[in-house]
């Protein structure tokens, strides 16, 4: 069965991001249309191609134990690992952690510096886990896919962000 995708890349073509439809439309339900609704977030599942090149597969969503206000998301239930390892085992490696996700209440959103501080502070962690690796984020906008910011994180607050106007 194919599955349909798209992709999108940096200005200067150093990276490029394929993302499932299925996984957008996943997404889609937790964006914060509504004045009630909370911030949410999980982590972006997937394959990773050569130094620059991703594929997200699959997201992990909120969860009992993870924390979600209007404007807060802490993900703490131990299901997201779970998932990512149950991919990892089942993909024989090949399926993994490719970053995080969350939503925020606005038309066009940016990180904010709870994201950058918290994004630095997992950069280090990885690093000492795994070495030096870029990973993913993406902030969910309350309109759409179009207006979403997507980057690739490359440590000590470095990230490359991808323009969804490039879009194929």
């Amino acid at each position: 069965m194919e599955v349909g995708y798209v992709t999108l890349s940096d200005k200067k073509d150093n990276f490029y991001i394929r993302i499932n439809l299925d996984v957008l439309s996943r997404l889609n339900a937790f964006r914060q249309v509504e004045h009630y609704m909370p911030e949410s977030g999980g982590v972006l599942i997937g394959e990773v191609y050569g130094n620059n090149g991703f594929w997200i597969k699959d997201v992990t969503i909120p969860n009992k134990k993870d924390i979600s206000s209007r404007d807060k998301f802490i993900r703490q239930d131990p299901s997201h690992q779970k998932i990512v390892k149950n991919w990892h085992t089942k993909s024989k490696g090949t399926m993994q952690y490719l970053g995080e996700w969350h939503s925020h209440p606005e038309r066009k959103p940016s990180p904010s510096v709870i994201d950058l501080c918290s994004w630095k502070k997992l950069s280090l962690k990885m690093e000492r886990q795994m070495g030096v690796q870029p990973f993913l984020f993406l902030i969910l906008s309350m309109i759409d896919f179009n207006r979403d910011w997507l980057a690739v994180y490359e440590g000590a607050n470095n990230y490359t962000v991808l323009d969804a106007s490039t879009i194929t």
